[in-house]
């Protein structure tokens, strides 16, 4: 809800989701976090359009991950973010080793198919996944979309492009 974009760079970034691998450059506060948030919580959710742009059809439940280059970062930015498009849509938030160190290891967002209120999750959830480059945990799973909140190392981006299904 509310969403509008930034700017044109987030609009062309909406349209060609799901055409070609899209790198959004901008300088600081430009928008890339809140737009690309934004575009996670759509897809997660399936809706159809973001900001008046049509997205790609995507099947839900799906698997997405947000890239981050360290908790604090996370934290931060990215989650904060995520959280605030979120809203009040039902979701569960899993953390990383309890809540009381902050981090979100998984969010499990309701689609159209589940039937269960907040902080519930069920087989038809759609979940967001956070990966931090400075994290010593292996990185493995099959993947639907992938978001990195500012430049991964090459080796981790190469790890999530092995990762997306066909």
């Amino acid at each position: 809800k509310g969403y509008r974009h930034a700017c044109r760079a987030a609009e062309t970034l909406c349209q060609n989701i799901g055409r070609a691998e899209c790198y959004w450059r901008a300088p600081n506060s430009g928008g890339k976090t809140t737009g690309g948030c934004a575009v996670d919580v759509a897809l997660a959710r399936g809706l159809h359009s973001l900001g008046g742009t049509s997205l790609p059809p995507i099947k839900t439940p799906n698997v997405g991950w947000i890239l981050t280059q360290s908790y604090k970062q996370q934290v931060d930015s990215s989650q904060k973010s995520l959280l605030h498009w979120i809203g009040d849509h039902p979701h569960k938030i899993a953390w990383v080793q309890g809540e009381t160190k902050g981090y979100i290891e998984t969010v499990y967002v309701s689609t159209q198919a589940c039937k269960h209120g907040m902080d519930e999750k069920c087989s038809t959830c759609s979940r967001i996944v956070f990966h931090c480059a400075e994290s010593p945990s292996a990185v493995g799973g099959r993947i639907d979309w992938a978001h990195a909140d500012e430049i991964p190392p090459e080796k981790l981006w190469r790890e999530v492009r092995a990762r997306f299904t066909a």
